[in-house]
């Protein structure tokens, strides 16, 4: 069974199967919004990299799934446009 927790804790840190974000287009890439600033220090502050290079845009509808930052915490981020 799934359970689906909604949560204001610091992203980067919570122990979880999977972190879920949203993510916007600006220009010709991907953005992160307000709030995600922990998680994106979490990834050393290339998360805007890790995603583009996998070819993530932030565009609608899009999903863009990565390996956790942090070893015993959550197991993946996705990125969902």
């Amino acid at each position: 069974m799934c359970t689906i927790t909604l949560s204001k804790s610091d992203a980067a840190g919570v122990r979880t199967d999977a972190v879920v974000i949203g993510v916007v287009k600006v220009g010709g890439g991907v953005a992160l919004p307000a709030g995600t600033e922990s998680l994106n220090a979490a990834y050393g502050g290339k998360l805007v990299e890790v995603l583009s290079g996998l070819g993530a845009t932030g565009k609608t509808g899009e999903v863009t799934k990565v390996p956790g930052p942090k070893p015993g915490k959550s197991a993946t981020l996705v990125a969902v446009g």
